[in-house]
């Protein structure tokens, strides 16, 4: 995985917010942190994001599928990433996108 590319995904969805929660329709994609713990949770209908996240599972990056506990399926476009691990991935992102 490209740790350029899944920064330059997630920093479009995080354009134009700067809060606990981001909501970015244009890629039905909802980011929210939990302020105790610092982590993030990413919803998304977006399936670049979505290759990007599950490349980076792959990888063991500190990328987490969300798996629900009803009926023991897997939703897919439901992941945590520690707030640490969030920082460092958007620090990878180049100015050229910004």
């Amino acid at each position: 995985m490209s740790i350029v590319d899944l920064a330059v995904k997630l920093g479009k969805a995080f354009e134009g917010a700067y809060s606990s929660v981001v909501k970015n329709d244009e890629m039905n994609t909802t980011i929210t942190q939990e302020a105790r713990t610092g982590v993030y949770t990413i919803t998304t209908q977006d399936g670049e994001l979505i290759a990007l996240l599950d490349q980076g599972i792959v990888e063991k990056q500190a990328i987490t599928m969300v798996k629900p506990h009803t009926y023991g399926v897997v939703s897919p476009g439901v992941y945590t990433v520690p707030g640490h691990k969030m920082q460092e991935i958007l620090e990878n992102r180049p100015m050229d996108y910004l």
